[in-house]
């Protein structure tokens, strides 16, 4: 079997990701799948054997996963295939997944593809609300070339990320950005349909906030990290209009996704959250220590209990 795509994941140990990896085993093109795990190097030894039959191969890439960005890049760095997908340890890829996704990119002209994003939790307003914030444009999204992918989830040619190994733990910070570094700088990204993953929402209200805000500002501090002050400023001083101008899209991409009426109230104070880290973000930069984001990322089941 052909490799043709690295999975790449950071967890702290193997049940972090047996979920996940139960899905990528259910994949008819699992021999084509090279399976490699950013965390402690103890990882390796609860591994079960027939992980290591089913699949192209299995590597454990030494890493702190609490810091995910540097976890994320080294376990890019270190992949085989000419393709990786940036996974997660809470997105779960469904039945027919590789075929779609390996086949897109194998025939087309794509620098990266990015998935159709379902819900893995529906039963609440609050984990349609951070679906949406999350994944809004990936709900049953249209087939076809892109100008975004999600941060997440999506895979991209391995040979794209030679320029930025230096700093590439920086763009793993907020990956989304590096997608929409790449198309400007003229790659082309695709959205394939037929590649469904379904995704873990946080539904513990405090946390949930926690993340919204981290997120903002970190999105916002990684974002402007290169410029002027008085852009910075500018943008700090019309962060208030953020959640609204993010509303107007958020409401059709709920709507198209299949979600409930009941999302709206925690979407909208979700996005007076994510607006607020934003603006702090432009203006005052990011926070000390690991982002809150990073903290919910890891072990996402413990912070969804409904």
């Amino acid at each position: 079997m052909t490799l043709a795509l690295s999975y790449v994941i950071p967890c702290g140990g193997w049940r972090h990701v047996d979920r996940v990896v139960g899905c990528l085993l259910e994949q008819d093109e699992a021999e084509r799948i090279e399976l490699v795990l950013a965390g402690p190097a103890e990882v390796e030894q609860e591994i079960p054997a027939h992980v290591h039959e089913r699949f192209w191969g299995v590597k454990v890439v030494p890493a702190d996963p609490r810091e995910m960005h540097e976890a994320r890049a080294n376990a890019l760095l270190a992949a085989t295939a000419p393709v990786a997908v940036i996974g997660e340890t809470h997105c779960y890829p469904q039945p027919g997944w590789a075929q779609a996704f390996i086949a897109a990119i194998e025939e087309g002209p794509w620098d990266a593809v990015g998935p159709q994003i379902e819900n893995a939790n529906p039963a609440t307003g609050l984990s349609w609300a951070n679906l949406v914030l999350d994944y809004g444009p990936f709900l049953r999204p249209a087939r076809g070339e892109t100008d975004v992918l999600p941060g997440q989830n999506a895979g991209l040619r391995t040979a794209l990320l030679e320029p930025y190994r230096d700093d590439l733990s920086a763009w793993m910070r907020m990956p989304y950005l590096l997608f929409r570094m790449l198309r400007a700088d003229g790659a082309r990204l695709f959205v394939e349909p037929g590649a469904r993953s379904a995704h873990l929402n946080v539904t513990d209200r405090r946390a949930w906030l926690a993340e919204r805000f981290g997120a903002g500002r970190t999105f916002a501090a990684d974002r402007s990290a290169a410029w002027p002050r008085w852009k910075r400023v500018v943008y700090a001083a019309g962060s208030p209009l953020i959640p609204l101008l993010r509303l107007r899209r958020s409401l059709p991409d709920l709507r198209r996704g299949g979600g409930p009426l009941r999302a709206v109230p925690p979407l909208m104070a979700g996005l007076l959250a994510s607006g607020l880290g934003e603006g702090i973000g432009y203006a005052l930069g990011g926070a000390d220590g690991t982002p809150s984001i990073f903290v919910t990322e890891l072990d996402r089941e413990a912070y969804a209990p409904r």
